[in-house]
């Protein structure tokens, strides 16, 4: 009686995992395939894949306008800012020499996709 027992608590639990494995297996996930991922790109893209944000690094807006010295100068001086003001000086800065070397290059400077100096202001990261 207690073998059998054993035996049917056993069976209901390998069919139990079997179950819930299956569930999971069945729910689509990251990767190829159905499910979340980045999938191959819509034609509302194709007019992104000749920006340079396109193109770029990933190292922010206009990542192929600069040299990795002149990215590397920018972020230091932006981390050095200690005040908004500064902060707005040295992006307005780095916005016009984006958009002549964009032009001189006949493309479109990438917009910045973040008011980094307007977070760091609400993180309060200037001193008063």
């Amino acid at each position: 009686m207690k073998t059998a027992s054993w035996i049917t608590s056993l069976a209901l639990g390998t069919a139990l995992v079997a179950g819930l494995s299956a569930a999971a297996w069945a729910q689509g996930g990251p990767g190829p395939g159905a499910g979340k991922g980045p999938g191959a790109r819509s034609t509302a893209n194709a007019s992104q894949q000749n920006s340079p944000r396109a193109q770029g690094t990933g190292a922010g807006a206009g990542a192929v306008l600069l040299t990795a010295q002149e990215r590397a100068e920018h972020q230091e001086r932006m981390t050095k800012a200690k005040t908004y003001e500064e902060c707005l000086a040295i992006q307005t800065e780095q916005r016009t020499l984006l958009q002549s070397r964009a032009q001189e290059r006949g493309i479109t400077a990438p917009e910045p996709p973040a008011n980094v100096c307007e977070m760091r202001k609400e993180r309060g990261q200037f001193g008063q």
